[in-house]
């Protein structure tokens, strides 16, 4: 379905917003949400800070190549609630640019988390994307974190790793949902992880979700930050992905 011309002047402008709150990071004590890559054999196969928020619970975004991946657009935004509080991350492209198949790690997280109120946290997670060209592993693909001690290096908390079901060009890893325990009136931390196994000029898009409500509530509203930055980075792909097939030459 085509958007409206309103719509993609929406989209863009939120976009703008987004790339106005970024600053680049080199550790991690940096503000805000952030960004981090790891690949084997670059940079000691440490996880490397490349984004990173202004502040706590805005947005970040980096475009680079690292190792042996080019990528385009991969943004992550966060969000602190009192009924709902959030994790994104999203790309428009990672492509393997290098020789042979390899994997790219692409940590985000956030600190600080107050809310919501309450010991007992139902984490619920998952992520989806669609494969351009190539093929990606599905096995272990996504993992979320979190810390009790408001820590984003030592995690007690996991829900397990996700593996994805791959239908057409299309993946998804479902929903996975756990209790996490928080220490009170204490901050906490996120974290999530993407694994991207990718054989060489694989490339794929993805975006992904960490989501903590409280368990008792009966209703649970919609994640507003996560919503607008995923459905911003998802217009921007379906353009980007339309002005590629549009540029590409026609046979006489």
């Amino acid at each position: 379905m085509l958007l409206s011309k309103t719509r993609w002047r929406n989209l863009l402008s939120f976009f703008a917003t987004l790339t106005l709150s970024v600053s680049l990071a080199a550790t991690e004590a940096q503000a805000g949400p952030v960004i981090a890559l790891q690949q084997a054999g670059v940079n000691g196969g440490a996880f490397t800070v490349v984004a990173s928020g202004a502040s706590d619970f805005t947005a970040a975004l980096f475009s680079g190549t690292y190792g042996d991946f080019k990528i385009t657009l991969a943004g992550t935004a966060s969000e602190n609630n009192a009924a709902l509080s959030d994790l994104a991350s999203a790309a428009i492209s990672i492509q393997n640019v290098g020789g042979s198949t390899a994997t790219l790690n692409i940590r985000v997280y956030q600190a600080n988390y107050t809310l919501p109120a309450g010991t007992q946290l139902k984490v619920e997670s998952g992520l989806a994307g669609t494969v351009i060209s190539g093929s990606l592993g599905m096995f272990s693909i996504f993992q979320t974190y979190g810390s009790s001690a408001n820590s984003t290096s030592s995690l007690d908390f996991t829900d397990g790793p996700q593996a994805a079901a791959q239908n057409g060009s299309t993946f998804d890893t479902g929903s996975a949902s756990s209790i996490f325990t928080r220490v009170p009136n204490q901050p906490f931390s996120l974290a999530s992880n993407v694994a991207l196994t990718l054989d060489p000029g694989g490339q794929i898009n993805f975006s992904s979700h960490v989501t903590v409500t409280d368990p008792f509530a009966t209703t649970v509203p919609e994640p507003t930050s996560l919503v607008a930055f995923v459905t911003c980075l998802s217009g921007i792909t379906f353009c980007w992905l339309r002005r590629r097939t549009s540029i590409r030459p026609t046979s006489a």
